[in-house]
């Protein structure tokens, strides 16, 4: 099945939910918040290749 939606199982991670959210956003890449540990991503229509490079890039970075 294809979706657009992706669930980050934050378990174990440095940051929880509302922290990666809260970087994230400060880096310019959106993403949900849903659970103490579990974060939601999202893609749109009107993101284009180099937009999810830098969603990967930013998110890479701050889960490392």
């Amino acid at each position: 099945m294809r979706t657009n939606l992706v669930p980050l199982d934050l378990t174990g991670a440095a940051l929880d939910a509302p922290s990666l959210a809260a970087a994230a956003a400060e880096r310019g890449v959106l993403i949900a918040a849903m659970l103490p540990r579990t974060a939601r991503v999202v893609t749109h229509l009107d993101v284009d290749d180099d937009g999810i490079d830098e969603a990967i890039k930013v998110l890479g970075e701050l889960l490392s």
